[in-house]
């Protein structure tokens, strides 16, 4: 939540001439509104935007193979100096049981798609992660990708692609928003049983806590929006991969 915040403002800093922090606010309050609204709206919301992100990635990868300043050796340049370093974020990138609950309250109607959208899902994300980096570095070079690496992929490729490529990034942010601070809320209220998730107060409660101590740690300056995802990937890899065994250990075998 914290790369979500500081990486929004970083790009609508300079899409908007605005300072980051006026930009992560333009782009926290939509985004919080679309979770407090819960699982429908949020389904609703990123099934039209994901769609238009894969037609807006798509354009991108293919405008950027065919321009005159790819060159595809830059985009299979290697270096195992940097391979651990960079594991980390691999893993955050690739990160998706924190979406496993929300996906199985949506289809809890009928649980056997869960298995096949989940694949799906982490298949998509694969082939875009491959292929995004791939685009960026086979323009810009190793040595000139920015943190946020749709600005340097937009200047690259002109005017046109700055914005679209940037549009890109915001909407791959807001729906990782959403889908990371849904799980957050029903998390909170889950872990300290509170009333119900449908309760006012409660929500209201739990979405403050959500939103403010990533904002708040955002732009405290003790943490940057590589270091974010650095420490999540770190962090999260290691948590996430041993949750499902100690809860496989304490759920009864079935007979």
């Amino acid at each position: 939540m914290i790369a979500y915040t500081q990486g929004s403002g970083n790009i609508l800093s300079q899409l908007l001439g605005v300072s980051n922090t006026v930009g992560s606010l333009i782009f926290t309050i939509p985004a919080i509104i679309v979770v407090w609204f819960g699982l429908k709206a949020t389904g609703i919301a990123e099934k039209f935007v994901s769609t238009g992100m894969i037609v807006l990635i798509l354009v991108l990868i293919l405008c950027s193979f065919l321009s005159s300043k790819s060159n595809v050796s830059q985009a299979i340049y290697t270096n195992w100096t940097y391979a651990v370093p960079v594991f980390n974020v691999v893993i955050f990138s690739y990160i998706a049981q924190y979406a496993v609950p929300e996906l199985a309250r949506g289809l809890r109607h009928d649980a056997s798609k869960l298995p096949k959208a989940v694949t799906v899902g982490m298949v998509i994300t694969g082939i875009l992660l491959a292929l995004v980096p791939l685009a960026v570095i086979s323009l810009t070079g190793p040595d000139n990708v920015t943190q946020v690496a749709t600005l340097a992929w937009g200047q690259a490729l002109g005017t046109w692609a700055f914005y679209v490529a940037n549009l890109f990034a915001l909407c791959a942010m807001m729906t990782s928003y959403w889908a990371v601070g849904g799980s957050m809320l029903t998390n909170i209220v889950d872990m300290f049983k509170c009333k119900s998730e449908h309760d006012f107060k409660t929500r209201l409660i739990s979405i403050i806590c959500v939103v403010l101590p990533p904002f708040i740690l955002a732009y405290s300056g003790l943490v940057s929006f590589v270091d974010a995802i650095y420490l999540a990937g770190t962090f999260g890899g290691v948590i996430m991969s041993i949750l499902p065994a100690l809860n496989a250990q304490r759920c009864p075998q079935k007979r």
